[in-house]
């Protein structure tokens, strides 16, 4: 073996003409093992036959054509007439087989050639032999590369092909397919009424266009029979496809007047869908034709989307699209259809199971969500939690709803109105601005009151009243509880009273909430006694809040309550004595005060705000009453 000598004047030694029908990448093939170029490639870059896309040189253009025939020693035309039977076929680009080749059992004989038919997808036979094409190999089911060409063996394990059986097409698929091959070699003449005889709807097509045809039906039958599972293009199934498609074009009318849909409302076959999707491979009077075949049966004009767009035209709508135009989850609109608050029509059918809703079904539903807001989620947007809602609630400025009217029984309400009225009248009191020295967190000066709930609820009352016009302050002009600020001079005015054991401007919500809510989260536990997470956490293994909480379980509310009227923690002794965290162990201990629970730390809370408690002896000797530490604001 050898490779075509270096130099710009390369040319094979021998020439050797092409086969009538032969395939270009079968000659090259052909010629290179005819003159003993072990490595085809060599021809094909001294031919400068390189393309971009493998083995496809169906891009080629004269330029390049004619030094390919330089090169073989043949005559321009001699290549062109070779070239373009194998790339001018009359089908669409991507049905040409480029990087792996089909043969057929006409290969075995002596100087045989590959058929520039081969080449074509939907031509998976050899009308010479009537056997089937063979794309892999039926032994190690390796796919054949061009070289099987001239060696007539696998590549892979050397079997030959001379002992391979190439299975024969069935005796009732030959004509129709012979008709296919006729129309492919006439791909350029008008089709007659030999071609067609059941069809008057053909005018202007060519017998290439024909033969595209009963490609695109063939394989648009083939995905709607569920025949199986036999791959589009390829053995048995391709010549059954083709052959099938062909029959059907042949009685082309009858044939789509069988396949429509006899009802507006009936189910559009896969069939017309398939033929859809294939009319993009096509062009010129094929696609046109294809457009009129399948535009009557246009998802948007038949079947469930016609019902859909005449609906959507009424303004009917999806459980989606009124879902989103509420603005609420589907689950929530579910909650609305249960509770029968909106009436809908019955489903019907077996598998439809559309639901569609009018726009009076769209003002039930706002109706009934307008006049109420959930809990959970009015709290999430104020950063109040359950027990401060309650407070609200026991103080007038929230209504919680009856179970009855809620959305859903287990769960929450309020009165969307009261809610609203209620943040309006409480920001009209309110300066928004960034807080300076002069002012003090709320939530920060509540840390002052270890032995009650925070006294959120009075204090909002007061607010609403207009008693605090100019005295609470907000970052933003949105109502949240944890960005309140309340101006210092009131601040200390609250914290002397607490301290002093006199009533103050506002004072903690009652009792009546306690049956609402027996149980407490960590972090309500964790607001009440003013100290942290972990000392919570240590303090619930412990057993201070029952065997329940030490595995993890939640807070019963009187032992938290319990705790906080017996034990006072250092954050709530810095409020009250104006100092910082870390000084209030050395001074208690400087006045004879020990902490009786170490780790947290807590102090009895008689020894510590009592009368002669400690305290009032550590706010006096640091000459601080009355003032805030700066850590505390």
């Amino acid at each position: 073996m050898k490779s075509i000598p270096r130099g710009r004047s390369r040319t094979v030694a021998m020439t050797l003409a092409p086969e009538n029908g032969e395939s270009f990448p079968g000659y090259l093939w052909r010629l290179a093992d005819w003159n003993l170029i072990d490595k085809p490639r060599d021809l094909i870059l001294a031919a400068d036959l390189r393309a971009d896309n493998g083995r496809d040189f169906s891009a080629l253009s004269d330029m390049r054509l004619r030094r390919f025939s330089e090169v073989a020693r043949l005559d321009f035309e001699t290549a062109r007439t070779l070239f373009l039977g194998t790339y001018n076929q009359g089908v669409p680009p991507q049905w040409l087989r480029h990087q792996r080749p089909s043969v057929g059992r006409t290969l075995l004989n002596d100087f045989s050639h590959h058929r520039a038919l081969w080449m074509l997808s939907p031509i998976n036979f050899c009308q010479e032999t009537w056997s089937h094409l063979l794309d892999r190999c039926p032994s190690c089911s390796t796919p054949f590369d061009w070289m099987v060409v001239t060696r007539k063996c696998c590549l892979s394990c050397d079997r030959a092909l001379s002992v391979e059986d190439f299975p024969a097409v069935a005796l009732e698929l030959r004509p129709p397919l012979r008709r296919a091959i006729s129309w492919l070699r006439a791909q350029d003449l008008p089709i007659d009424k030999d071609d067609v005889p059941g069809s008057s709807t053909l005018a202007g097509l060519t017998k290439g266009d024909l033969f595209q045809l009963a490609v695109l039906v063939g394989r648009a039958l083939a995905k709607q029979n569920a025949a199986a599972d036999l791959r589009i293009g390829q053995g048995a199934a391709g010549v059954s496809e083709l052959s099938m498609g062909v029959e059907a074009v042949m009685t082309l009318d009858e044939f789509l007047a069988d396949m429509s849909p006899t009802q507006k409302n009936q189910k559009v076959p896969p069939f017309f869908r398939q033929l859809a999707l294939s009319k993009r491979l096509v062009e010129g009077p094929l696609s046109v034709f294809l457009d009129n075949i399948v535009a009557p049966y246009d998802d948007a004009s038949r079947g469930v989307q016609r019902l859909k767009a005449e609906r959507e035209k009424a303004g009917a709508m999806t459980a989606r699209q009124l879902a989103q135009k509420l603005k609420v989850e589907r689950s929530t609109l579910k909650l609305i259809v249960d509770r029968d608050k909106i009436k809908v029509s019955k489903k019907r059918g077996v598998s439809r199971r559309h639901v569609w809703f009018t726009q009076e079904n769209f003002q039930q539903a706002n109706e009934f969500l307008g006049k109420r807001v959930s809990a959970r989620v009015w709290m999430r947007s104020h950063h109040v939690t359950t027990i401060e809602m309650l407070q609200l609630a026991d103080e007038g400025l929230l209504e919680i709803l009856p179970p009855e009217e809620a959305l859903e029984p287990t769960k929450v309400d309020l009165d969307r109105d009261v809610a609203i009225a209620t943040i309006q009248a409480i920001m009209s009191q309110v300066v928004v601005g960034k807080p300076d020295r002069q002012w003090v967190r709320i939530e920060r000066l509540f840390t002052c009151l270890g032995d009650n709930h925070k006294p959120w609820g009075s204090l909002l009352v007061a607010a609403k009243q207009g008693k605090l016009k100019g005295e609470l302050l907000s970052r933003e002009d949105h109502f949240s509880m944890s960005g309140l600020y309340i101006h210092r001079e009131l601040a200390d005015d609250f914290r002397l009273a607490i301290l002093n054991e006199t009533e103050p401007m506002f004072v903690a919500a009652g009792n009546r909430s306690v049956d609402w809510y027996p149980e407490m989260l960590r972090g309500e536990a964790e607001c009440y006694l003013n100290v942290s997470c972990p000392e919570i956490t240590w303090l619930a293994r412990q057993g201070y809040f029952g065997d329940d909480a030490r595995e993890g379980g939640p807070l019963r509310r009187s032992d938290v309550e319990s705790l906080g009227q017996e034990f006072i923690g250092t954050r709530e002794i810095a409020t009250l004595a104006g100092c910082t965290t870390a000084s209030v162990l050395g001074a208690l201990r400087k006045f004879g005060v020990s902490p009786v629970i170490a780790d947290v730390p807590f102090w009895r809370r008689r020894a510590v705000v009592g009368d002669g408690g400690a305290i009032h002896q550590i706010a006096l000797a640091r000459g601080r009453w009355g003032l805030w530490a700066s850590s505390q604001r």
